[in-house]
């Protein structure tokens, strides 16, 4: 996807925005402005530390704060592709496994700042985290133990991890820093016994 200058935002067209503070979402712009603008939340959740928006809700932004991407057309084969369903635990494989052991590097030794440039990423679902080696989220599917998943990437697979308590982001959507749980940190210490053992990231179950 192509980034919009906010000086272009039209009225009444869908715009995939990624704001710094509150995360990402599809929106329709409702009355740009030179500062700012109003939208309303067409697909996604926007979270802030006292405010909440969802599909419908109408908020109004600060546009340098947020990032705006031309978001294609919806058709039946781009919906099917395009996956946001938290994947459970229960379901994790090699992609969500190896991308934690991952992070687990980054919190020792990186303060939980992760390498753009090392993660699995697909330019359509994270535009501000696609690099040279990244693809449109297809030809590099999430391997989980039920299958695969298109349109899913490391940084989506970061985002189940948070989900199920294992790690948190305490920087923004554009600027993220992660630490471990304490859940997390019991988990990172089954996987490096099981891969020490010789095992693979794809059949570890974590016991909890």
């Amino acid at each position: 996807m192509r980034e919009i200058a906010s000086k272009n935002l039209k009225p009444s067209v869908n715009y995939r925005m990624v704001h710094s503070r509150k995360g990402e979402a599809v929106v329709k712009c409702v009355e740009p402005d030179t500062d700012g603008g109003t939208f309303v939340v067409i697909e996604g959740e926007l979270r802030g530390i006292n405010d909440f928006y969802g599909p419908g809700d109408k908020f109004t932004t600060i546009n340098n704060l947020a990032k705006f991407y031309r978001e294609k057309p919806t058709t039946a084969k781009n919906v099917k592709q395009r996956t946001t369903k938290p994947v459970p635990m229960g379901e994790f494989g090699k992609d969500h496994w190896s991308t934690f052991a991952y992070l687990e590097t980054c919190c020792v030794d990186n303060g939980g700042v992760v390498d753009i440039q090392r993660m699995r990423c697909a330019a359509n679902r994270h535009p501000q985290f696609a690099h040279a080696g990244s693809d449109n989220g297809i030809r590099y599917p999430t391997r989980t133990k039920r299958g695969e998943i298109k349109n899913h990437d490391d940084w989506d697979c970061l985002d189940d991890c948070e989900l199920v308590g294992l790690i948190e982001n305490t920087g923004t959507a554009l600027h993220r820093v992660y630490k471990i749980t304490e859940l997390g940190f019991a988990v990172a210490g089954q996987l490096r016994q099981h891969k020490a053992n010789g095992e693979n990231f794809d059949n570890f179950v974590p016991k909890i």
